[in-house]
């Protein structure tokens, strides 16, 4: 489920940080965006994770 809502997500951010920069930095509006993306949902899977009960024996 997550992984859909992310295949969704990740090529509309792409698309609007792209079109919101000059041609000259589309490179760094793409990675930030990248970035900033996998940073979030990195946190909140781990956060899920983390609170279920077999996650509470992960270290």
């Amino acid at each position: 489920m997550i992984g859909a809502g992310l295949g969704f997500l990740m090529g509309t951010t792409n698309l609007i940080a792209q079109n919101s920069v000059e041609r000259h930095d589309l490179g760094v509006a793409t990675s930030t965006a990248t970035f900033a993306g996998a940073s979030a949902v990195r946190s909140v899977s781990r956060c899920l994770v983390r609170s279920s009960p077999a996650g509470s024996r992960i270290r």
